[in-house]
């Protein structure tokens, strides 16, 4: 399975609740994006049927959470891989 997306009103009404189940890649994080964008008032991106994502799926929620979405369900174990930043590239010091 790779990612299933699917919207939702909440029940009062006055969020949109934004569900992903499965895994999110590249492909699905860009549709992720997009149907993020197309909304308007609240959303809230429920992750608790997320199995696990990818650096992009990942940089795609980080990206989303960075911009004030919420996201909900997080398991421990994608709250600790959205904690991580991708690692610079080391610059080598050289002596001038």
């Amino acid at each position: 399975m790779s990612v299933r997306i699917i919207t939702q009103r909440s029940r009062r009404g006055n969020t949109i609740i934004v569900q992903v189940e499965g895994w999110l890649d590249a492909g699905g994080a860009e549709e992720l994006e997009g149907v993020v964008a197309s909304l308007t008032g609240l959303v809230s991106v429920q992750l608790s049927g997320l199995k696990s994502a990818d650096e992009a799926g990942l940089s795609s929620l980080r990206d989303l959470r960075g911009r004030g979405v919420a996201l909900a369900g997080v398991s421990p174990y994608l709250r600790l891989l959205l904690g991580r930043r991708p690692r610079a590239r080391q610059r080598e010091e050289t002596d001038v």
